[in-house]
């Protein structure tokens, strides 16, 4: 099998900016935008290196650092919640997203909806490994009746299953998701 190390990274890289992007519209979709109000650390100044590179005759280099560093910040509050009081966090992450996607519009990234090519590299991603999808669905939906009947031991022998394939699962307010992981 001919491998391009250069491309996988790529595409793991575009993956992690989509699950992003995925992850602040599960949490931010149908809720209310806070007032003004204080942001976290960082936010305030978050797409003013990216503007001040554009400004440098688009330098490449300087463009992309400030664009992790957007989805950096945007993770860690995410996977905190108690990283800052409710209001400030929300308002924060509200304020990242259009960073974000007014960065995306700029350099023409991140057009395609999240779960759309969530969804479609997932399962490119499943055929090269040789797992099936359907078969993952089945086992979360396994999984979703075994804890919604509290067995619990079930619910984590079938998340050990999936795991041994190589699916991580993320458990959210409006579901399971699942990805696969190295």
């Amino acid at each position: 099998e001919v491998r391009f190390p250069d491309l996988e990274e790529s595409e793991r890289r575009l993956s992690y900016f989509y699950d992003t992007l995925q992850r602040l519209e599960d949490l931010l979709g149908g809720a209310k935008e806070p007032g003004p109000g204080p942001v976290v650390e960082g936010v305030a100044a978050a797409g003013g290196a990216f503007d001040e590179a554009m400004d440098d005759d688009f330098n490449t280099a300087a463009v992309l650092a400030p664009v992790g560093d957007l989805f950096k910040l945007a993770n860690r509050l995410l996977e905190d919640p108690r990283s800052a009081p409710k209001a400030d966090r929300m308002r924060s992450l509200f304020r990242l997203r259009a960073e974000i996607r007014r960065v995306g519009e700029t350099l023409g990234f991140w057009q395609e909806a999240p779960e759309a090519y969530l969804g479609r590299t997932r399962v490119a991603l499943a055929a090269r490994r040789g797992v099936d999808p359907g078969w993952v669905e089945e086992r979360i939906q396994a999984r979703a009746g075994a804890r919604q009947g509290k067995d619990f031991a079930s619910a984590d022998a079938i998340r050990s299953e999936l795991a041994a394939k190589g699916v991580e699962l993320m458990d959210s307010p409006k579901g399971t998701r699942w990805r696969l992981v190295e």
